[in-house]
């Protein structure tokens, strides 16, 4: 059973891999779908609101990830500090969750593959994880585009890309690359290409 991680830029494409994955018969582990599970723990929330008081919590007493997305991503040292501070918190959990679902579903063999759809698996050190991993190439005018589509602005775009793992380095560490900058349809044909070069299935 391989462990697959995919990296890439923002709106590269990755959450499309993912799902072609899964339509080949991949279980998908989707991290930011777990961090926000981990969020809801009452021992993180005590913690983040040591941290942050009540700046960030809604008024049933929740994480607002917008309000936190707003306290971490900006440019300044500051919200640095506090993007490190989160990943400190959550980080450790939302691992220890990829590993026991990896490990139950390696006991139980439901699937031939899984694959690891998280943002930020090599900054967070999760590409050791896994067996291969897969970069997502788009160019920035196409990502840039994509964002804005989904109703970013460009300075959010700006301050996001600037905290991402340098492209060049997600590509280094990759064992293929996928181009999805042209249709949904050969990124598809890309990913069944991969799924039988690595033995996954026909």
């Amino acid at each position: 059973m391989k462990v697959i991680g995919i990296v890439g830029g923002i709106a590269s494409g990755k959450s499309l891999v993912a799902k072609c994955f899964r339509q080949l018969g991949a279980r998908v582990l989707d991290a930011d779908r777990i961090g926000h599970d981990v969020l809801r723990m009452e021992s993180v929330r005590r913690v983040i609101r040591e941290f942050w008081g009540d700046a960030v919590f809604d008024s049933a007493g929740e994480v607002n990830r917008a309000a936190m997305a707003e306290s971490v991503f900006g440019l300044d040292a500051e919200s640095r500090v506090r993007l490190m501070q989160l990943e400190r918190i959550t980080h450790p959990i939302i691992a220890e969750r990829m590993r026991d679902e990896i490990q139950r579903l390696q006991r139980t063999r439901e699937v031939t593959a899984i694959v690891l759809d998280a943002p930020v698996l090599i900054k967070a050190g999760w590409h050791r994880l896994c067996d291969k991993v897969v970069y997502v190439a788009a160019d920035s005018e196409t990502r840039q585009r994509r964002a804005l589509s989904r109703g970013w602005s460009e300075d959010e775009w700006q301050r996001r890309e600037s905290l991402q793992t340098p492209l060049d380095e997600m590509r280094q560490l990759a064992d293929v690359v996928i181009d999805n900058s042209t249709t949904p349809e050969d990124t598809e044909q890309s990913v069944r290409e991969i799924w039988r070069q690595w033995g996954l299935g026909s």
